[in-house]
């Protein structure tokens, strides 16, 4: 977090891959442990700016939006109202019991604790968008959870997601085909449809929550 608050070229919000690796190369370990740090950073990095934007929401517009993460969701003890959080976002496997999707981040709406959208963040997209892409097919399967838009940060380091390609590449296909959203932080993304810079979150979420204003 520190080197974003430092960041002097820009708008920090398009140089995360730049200040990733920035932060990686000062950190020690090998080159799995270095990516497990920035990993780390930049899921704390999303939270805030996603809690940003719903605190933006909630005094800008009629909504009451909260935020929390499936780590949370798996805690024993919860509060009333993450149970229901919990229970509102639940993928039933039948005999193999019920289970949380990935999510670094859960906007829910504070009135009913119904789920509005779940975030994931990824600092290299490579197999793991597939991931994000099952957990919005498999809440597609039950009227509780079909509702719940799922999007996808990420700096997009490989440029995979920057700008269409001809042919299609797999990972940009299965973000615009199987995502609702996916959020560049770079600066040079041309927003096309699905894929769109991060600075479009707080608006798609205003649009997604019902909320007043153009």
């Amino acid at each position: 977090m520190q080197h974003f608050l430092e960041w002097s070229d820009g708008d920090p919000l398009d140089h995360i891959d730049e200040i990733l690796l920035q932060f990686e190369s000062e950190h020690g370990g090998n080159e799995q442990a270095k990516k497990a740090v920035t990993g780390s950073a930049l899921q704390k990095l999303v939270k805030v700016l996603v809690e940003d934007g719903v605190n933006t929401l909630n005094e800008q517009y009629d909504v009451n939006l909260g935020c929390t993460s499936d780590t949370v969701l798996k805690r024993a003890n919860l509060p009333s109202n993450l149970q229901l959080v919990k229970r509102n976002l639940l993928v039933d496997y039948g005999e193999y019991g019920c289970h949380l999707p990935d999510a670094d981040v859960v906007v829910y709406r504070r009135e009913n604790n119904a789920v509005l959208c779940i975030v994931s963040c990824k600092k290299s997209l490579r197999d793991r968008l597939k991931q994000t892409a099952y957990w919005k097919l498999k809440l597609q399967q039950s009227p509780i959870t079909t509702h719940v838009r799922v999007c996808l940060v990420t700096p997009d380091p490989d440029r995979e997601l920057v700008q269409p390609h001809q042919p299609p590449r797999k990972n940009y296909a299965i973000a615009n085909v199987d995502l609702d959203a996916a959020y560049l932080l770079r600066s040079d993304v041309a927003s096309h449809g699905i894929v769109k810079h991060f600075s479009s979150f707080e608006n798609d979420l205003r649009i997604w929550s019902g909320g007043g204003g153009g």
